[in-house]
């Protein structure tokens, strides 16, 4: 990583931490860590994320990295470790796309599709984004250079906090199948024994416990009926199958027997900080003990979820012979799991999908293609700086020798910025050919605009004039838009202004019209300031002397020519700095008259 990618890493907002607690008050299961794997050729990097990521904690549990510098070392790392929840993953090591290999060995040879990938690149070019994110099964793509220390804890959380929802559903499903399994033979110990690991499994993960629980029961239930001994026949978590079918009071710590004997005695359930013995009886008279552990306190409405989840265990104990009534169950759980999953799925196509229509609707606003005339010859680009932008132009052919250009820049990008911009173009339309002035059409515009959005703080800067080819003059009328440049044949320029202010905000605001003369060869270029706002790497921006400078070096091109050599210009004026506005430009050249 370069050195000043270090440091942006290391600016930031203040970040809040989860406060430290005394080591002999956190609960055994706080000790469980989350395992973020570092992937990259740089040291560095490796470096500065441990720092910044350090002291983070999720649900009382801690991060544990790991490090891997080349992606053979990472292949062999994956291998043998499959409980990695976190993989920052570097896009350019020993070759070009070693990170992007590594994501389809991930997804596709080892088939571990719970592992959350955020690509990192230090080279956003080398990979563009929306390309790797459609052909890639990544959950993040990050240029090193963004990733401050607060981003790159929103994005860790972000991640963790998915993968934990995987893992919940996934035990889930595990639950399920024990109790599918446990269908085929019921009436034998061993299938009532699976059910119940069924019954555990879901209770742990569901409930959000930690995986440390067991559930017991007495004589009557197992071969050791008359003993009264209270018999293992189910485990999970650090009480593992090799206890089951076995004492309690040989196999347990004894605090742990010893609250469960004392539940037994009792004939109630007993809560004790994070532990949670459940004491229930059956109408057929089987007695059940469930003991579980938590890695906080149990709350009271967690309380009231384990007896209601308690009753459902000792009904279902009730049920397990009827197989109708089983079958029943498995296919609602089964079907709640796919609902769950579905939902996410759904929710994130829907969103796109609106996002991808929206995008759609404001490109067919903006002209692509125009009329092809012997007296004026135009063109327009539009790059806006997300998926929908606030820039809007449109060219109106108001008679054979009129035609009406409007420039626009709302405030804002994104959805409300794309909503003002369609406004704009409905109002525009709705009046340029009324045969109004300039002045009276930007009236009715931003008359429109204060009304419907006015309160909300929106508003657009505008530039609206129409051409009239055969008196060879220009109207035109500005709102707080920036300077129009006229250029003339001989490479001199007019810079047009006016100190009329911005359109939507003030409900009284009048606009004037103006006029200037025309000749043949003169070209009208007309703008946003994200091009001259645009900044290189070191803060600076193109401003007006350097847009005059490149429109002089290039002022024999015509439009089409003139607007890529202006766009390249400044590309190269900024380099790999973002895009941060839309950069949106048409220019008018007046071939002849008529």
């Amino acid at each position: 990583m370069p050195d000043d990618s270090i440091k942006k890493m290391n600016e930031s907002d203040e970040i809040f931490f989860a406060a430290e607690n005394n080591e002999d008050e956190r609960y055994e299961s706080s000790k469980k860590t989350w395992k973020i794997l570092i992937v990259d050729d740089e040291e560095d990097v490796h470096r500065v994320t441990r720092l910044v990521l350090s002291d983070i904690e999720f649900t009382s549990c801690y991060l544990e990295f790991f490090s891997c510098y080349s992606g053979g070392e990472t292949r062999e790392f994956l291998k043998k470790n499959h409980d990695i929840a976190v993989i920052l993953l570097d896009v350019v090591m020993e070759e070009d796309d070693t990170g992007l290999k590594l994501v389809k060995y991930i997804r596709e040879e080892i088939r571990n599709t719970s592992v959350r990938i955020i690509l990192r690149t230090g080279q956003p070019g080398q990979a563009p984004e929306h390309n790797v994110i459609l052909d890639y099964d990544i959950n993040d793509y990050k240029s090193k250079t963004e990733l401050t220390s607060e981003k790159l804890f929103t994005t860790i959380i972000s991640a963790l906090r998915n993968y934990r929802d995987l893992q919940i559903i996934e035990k889930s499903r595990k639950g399920l199948e024990k109790i599918i399994e446990a269908s085929a033979n019921i009436f034998e110990l061993q299938s009532m024994n699976t059910f119940v690991k069924g019954i555990l499994l879901q209770f742990v993960s569901i409930l959000g416990f930690e995986e440390d629980a067991i559930l017991c029961n007495t004589s009557g239930i197992s071969a050791v009926n008359d003993d009264g001994v209270l018999m293992i026949i189910a485990a999970t978590g650090k009480y593992n199958e090799s206890i089951i079918n076995r004492p309690v009071n040989e196999v347990m710590e004894k605090t742990v027997a010893d609250h469960i004997e004392n539940s037994f005695r009792r004939k109630k359930s007993i809560y004790e900080k994070n532990i949670y013995i459940g004491y229930y009886k059956t109408e057929g008279g089987f007695e059940h003990l469930v003991y579980l552990e938590k890695s906080d306190p149990i709350e009271d409405y967690e309380k009231n979820m384990i007896e209601l989840f308690n009753s459902n265990i000792g009904v279902a104990f009730e049920n397990i012979y009827l197989n109708q009534e089983l079958e029943n169950i498995v296919e609602e759980r089964t079907m709640e799991l796919q609902l769950a999953n579905n939902k996410l799925f759904l929710k994130n196509r829907l969103m796109e999908r609106e996002l991808d229509t929206a995008r759609r609707i404001q490109e067919s606003m903006i002209p692509r293609e125009f009329i092809k005339s012997e007296n004026i010859f135009i063109d327009g680009r539009y790059i806006p700086v997300q998926s929908l932008g606030g820039d809007y132009y449109d060219v109106f052919y108001l008679s054979d020798t009129r035609i009406g250009i409007v420039i626009a820049d709302v405030s804002g990008h994104g959805v409300s910025a794309s909503l003002i911009a369609t406004m704009a173009k409905m109002s525009f339309t709705n009046n340029v050919y009324k045969n109004k002035s300039t002045a009276d059409v930007l009236n009715a515009v931003h008359t429109g605009m204060y009304s419907s959005v006015g309160k909300s703080g929106m508003f657009m800067t505008v530039f609206y004039c129409v051409i009239d080819i055969e008196k060879m003059e220009m109207e035109y009328s500005s709102g707080g838009h920036n300077e129009i440049i006229v250029l003339k044949e001989d490479c001199r320029m007019i810079d047009l202004l006016s100190l009329d202010t911005i359109v939507g905000i003030f409900p009284e605001e009048k606009y004037s019209s103006s006029v200037i003369n025309l000749d043949p060869g003169d070209k009208i270029i007309l703008y946003t300031d994200g091009l001259i706002e645009a900044k290189n790497s070191k803060g600076e921006f193109v401003g007006a002397e350097n847009f005059h400078r490149i429109i002089r070096e290039n002022y024999k091109l015509k439009p089409d020519k003139l607007i890529t050599a202006i766009l390249n210009s400044v590309q190269a004026f900024t380099g790999d700095e973002e895009i941060d506005d839309d950069r949106t430009i048409l220019i008018a050249e007046i071939l002849k008259t008529r």
